[in-house]
């Protein structure tokens, strides 16, 4: 409950803040800025020493990926046998290929898996979320805007990538060479990646979504919400190994709402940049209820 709590109450401080008077209207990209080149690198930067790349870690990888994967199959069906807009399409599909695995899942990891899989999280949220983000997303909408795949820019775009900079650090440098005012300066910044970015979606929180819009925000929720977690529970299922801590960790990141820089892609991409924030804001919303509903699923489980 109290995970719960601290979301909600985040949320609701962010369209609090979108509603003053005066305020910047860059404030919500200004804040998803710091998310994505302050606070996750800094806690990419921490996390990095006390995570193994295991065969269980990088399976986990691979799962996300493949979640990414079988969304961006499903939208290419959808423009190509349904007529959807290709705007539309790639917005849906941005929003329902990667979940918040960086902010929003953080107090819900830590409430139902415990506090020794946050920094697993984390490192899964730049490696499986923010890096297939990247390529397939960037990649398609790329594809769907320009007719054509932008391999260099996809490279830039990897390289030049914050948290996975950070990570790639934390992992070759051992933490006993980091100055002890640097470690405490990205502990100090890390504890911002929650908060910031569940109040950077908040301010995107509107009244209820037009009609013409409800048809993809719904396909998009649904899948985000419902089938992908579904999808990683059934495969524990099938494949036969013990769901664990780090099973229970896969299923609540593949429940995550949508990542909230698809908003930024899909604006520089000329998609349906305003549908991309009704998901992310609408599917935070959602997910108040639905994360819990699979956390308690999970205990059930266990």
């Amino acid at each position: 409950m109290t995970a719960l709590l601290e979301v909600a109450l985040f949320l609701v401080l962010g369209r609090a803040l979108a509603s003053v008077r005066g305020l910047p209207r860059e404030t919500p990209a200004a804040l998803i800025g710091w998310v994505l080149y302050v606070a996750w690198p800094a806690a990419a930067l921490q996390s990095a020493p006390s995570v193994h790349l295991d065969g269980a870690l990088l399976g986990g990888v691979a799962w996300l990926w493949g979640l990414f994967a079988f969304a961006l199959v499903a939208v290419t069906i959808a423009i190509m046998r349904f007529g959807l807009r290709r705007p539309i399409g790639g917005a849906v599909l941005l929003a329902s290929g990667a979940g918040s695995t960086a902010g929003f899942a953080l107090p819900f990891i830590e409430r139902y898996c415990g506090a020794h899989c946050l920094a697993p999280a984390i490192v899964l949220s730049v490696l499986g979320g923010a890096l297939a983000f990247s390529v397939l997303g960037v990649g398609a909408s790329c594809v769907i805007s320009q007719g054509r795949v932008c391999v260099a820019l996809i490279v830039r775009q990897i390289l030049a990538f914050p948290p996975l900079v950070a990570l790639l650090i934390g992992l070759i440098v051992p933490r006993s060479v980091l100055p002890q005012f640097l470690q405490l300066t990205a502990h100090d910044l890390a504890a911002t990646l929650a908060p910031v970015s569940i109040v950077a979606v908040g301010m995107y929180l509107r009244t209820l979504p037009q009609r013409k819009r409800l048809a993809p925000i719904c396909a998009a929720l649904g899948f985000k919400l419902l089938l992908a977690p579904a999808a990683v529970l059934l495969g524990f299922a099938l494949l036969g190994p013990e769901l664990g801590s780090f099973g229970k960790l896969l299923v609540l990141l593949a429940a995550m709402p949508p990542l909230i820089t698809s908003i930024a892609v899909a604006r520089e991409y000329q998609l349906e940049a305003e549908l991309s924030a009704e998901i992310a804001a609408l599917g935070a919303s959602v997910a108040l209820i639905t994360v819990p509903l699979w956390g308690m699923t999970l205990e059930y489980l266990a």
